[in-house]
């Protein structure tokens, strides 16, 4: 069983800062909040203490790969 690996869209990458910043809030989000088809939701709280929404699609090609297509800092949320 290899590593999983996680590639990241720019646009994700704007929002969520440097790759410490992404592990670390996929590590502490835990379980996925919801898990639709090839999508897994996350809240996770980053190495700074912001709590971002992050959405990951499975790479179709590589079983062990995932794309962060999402992460969004939870304050911009008007209905949390």
């Amino acid at each position: 069983m290899g590593r999983t690996r996680i590639k990241v869209t720019a646009k994700a990458r704007r929002r969520i800062g440097s790759r410490a910043n992404m592990l670390a809030a996929l590590r502490n989000a835990g379980n996925p909040l919801l898990v639709d088809g090839n999508r897994a939701y996350l809240i996770g709280t980053d190495s700074k203490g912001v709590r971002f929404e992050m959405i990951l699609v499975a790479d179709d090609r590589d079983a062990d790969s995932w794309t962060l297509i999402h992460a969004m800092p939870i304050h911009y949320r008007k209905n949390w």
